[in-house]
C-alpha cells in the first residue's frame, strides 16, 4: 500500500494541479470524495488553518476503514507537517492531516 499510494498521490497531484503539496492534495481529496459520491465532512481548525479533518462514511467494514486510513496517511506523509491522526470504525474513517508551514 505504501509504495502504490505514494506513487499514485504524486502522479495524480502533478497531473491535476501541477504540484504535489499539501494544498493540492487536500483539494484533490475533497474533489475525489464529491466525484465518488462518498458521504464526508471536511473541517478546518479555526486556530490552525493547516489542520484539516475529514470524516468519511464508507460503510464497508472495519478492514476497509483501516485500509483507507492507512492509504490516506501514506499519501499525505510527504507533504504533511505531522503524522496523520485517525480513528476507524466499521463504517467511518476520521482522519486529521496537518500541512507544513
Amino acid at each position: 500500500i505504501e509504495r502504490v499510494c505514494r506513487k499514485a498521490a504524486t502522479e495524480v497531484a502533478l497531473q491535476l494541479r501541477g504540484s504535489y503539496d499539501f494544498e493540492a492534495a487536500i483539494d484533490i481529496l475533497g474533489y475525489y470524495f464529491k466525484a465518488a459520491g462518498v458521504s464526508y465532512k471536511h473541517t478546518i481548525d479555526e486556530h490552525n488553518k493547516k489542520r484539516h479533518t475529514f470524516i468519511v462514511q464508507y460503510g464497508m467494514g472495519r478492514k476497509w476503514s483501516l485500509y483507507v486510513a492507512e492509504a490516506l496517511s501514506t499519501a499525505f506523509e510527504p507533504v504533511s507537517a505531522k503524522k496523520a491522526e485517525y480513528t476507524v470504525t466499521d463504517n467511518i474513517v476520521a482522519i486529521t492531516l496537518e500541512g507544513q508551514y
